[in-house]
């Protein structure tokens, strides 16, 4: 082995020698040795350091020397295998690298079809009706509530459409005398048979009623309606029975022609039993009379004598068209 001038160190030289040995251990063809040899350059080249001062056509000398004067010797016997070395220390953690840019948002995807109803399930079995239940006790019953109050008044309705007018009905009879006894001030009667006196003629065109003696005088002949409606009763408390019970009376020309019964009180107890009138009985009579001109109607009351009562009323009398 030529030991190049400018080379420093054995280690470089060894390491050059291997590297040749390495290159040049193909078969020695000039075509093949010269592409060799050029390896061989570039790895001396690579490998070896040179001083400072030698100049740059010396190191390719000494390069093309080396690589052309070296013969290929046999291969000596592999080598035992080194010791492992020992593991080197981590090196340092390096620095974060920076933050990549932020991703664009993907496009919405699009709305899926809705799915096809699935079909109706069949129907259940009605489930059996269950016995019914005992009657539960009835419950006491709850406080009557107050009275709610009255609600405001509703608007007018329509007026309803006016009905045909009706078939003309036969010719009425309006009363010629009306008059009455208000409750106010009854007409005190004393005797068993009183006429019926003291009215206030509230109706008399033709004058043929004389109210303070209660006389009707017909003022012609022909059919007059007398309707009279009663109210009498003893004036006090009546402690016996018994006697005449009283009746109502409608009398023309001293004759009694229409007669009516008032009510009486009527009970049977164990220790007691009495037919007495009531303190306000009623009766309301309703009579035909054929008149004839000048015939005088009063209306008179027949009581239990010696007991007061007080009667008031009404007095109405019509006179009917002839037939």
């Amino acid at each position: 082995m030529v030991k190049s001038r400018g080379i420093r160190g054995s280690g470089f030289i060894a390491l050059t020698a291997l590297l040749a040995v390495a290159l040049l251990a193909m078969p020695a063809d000039s075509g093949a040795a010269t592409k060799k040899q050029r390896q061989c350059q570039r790895a001396i080249t690579s490998v070896f350091t040179f001083k400072k001062r030698v100049p740059k056509r010396k190191r390719k000398k000494a390069v093309r020397i080396i690589c052309q004067t070296m013969t290929i010797g046999k291969t000596g016997p592999k080598g035992a295998t080194g010791a492992k070395g020992t593991t080197g220390p981590i090196g340092p953690l390096g620095s974060t690298g920076p933050i990549g840019p932020t991703g664009t948002t993907g496009a919405t995807g699009a709305i899926g079809l809705p799915g096809v109803p699935g079909p109706t399930g069949a129907t259940g079995i009605q489930g059996l009706i269950g016995p019914t239940g005992p009657i539960g006790i009835t419950g006491p019953t709850g406080v009557t509530g107050l009275i709610g109050e009255i609600g405001p008044t509703g608007p007018t309705g329509l007026t309803g459409l006016i009905g045909p007018t009706g078939a003309t009905g036969l010719t009425g009879a309006l009363p010629m005398v009306f008059a009455s006894i208000p409750s106010s001030s009854p007409q005190v009667m004393n005797d068993s048979v009183n006429t019926v006196t003291g009215w206030t003629d509230e109706y008399d065109p033709s004058g043929t009623f004389d109210a303070s003696s209660g006389t009707f005088t017909a003022p012609h002949s022909g059919y007059y309606l007398i309707e009279p409606e009663i109210t009498t009763g003893p004036a006090s408390a009546v402690t016996a029975t018994g006697g005449q019970p009283p009746v109502l009376i409608t009398e023309v020309n001293g004759l009694g022609e229409d007669i009516q019964d008032f009510p009486l009180f009527n009970t049977d107890l164990t220790l007691l039993t009495m037919l007495v009138p009531l303190q306000t009985a009623q009766v309301s009579g309703e009579s035909l009379q054929q008149l004839s001109s000048d015939d005088e109607v009063v209306i008179q009351v027949i009581k239990q004598d010696g007991i007061d009562y007080d009667t008031y009323g009404d007095l109405k009398i019509t006179e009917l068209p002839a037939p």
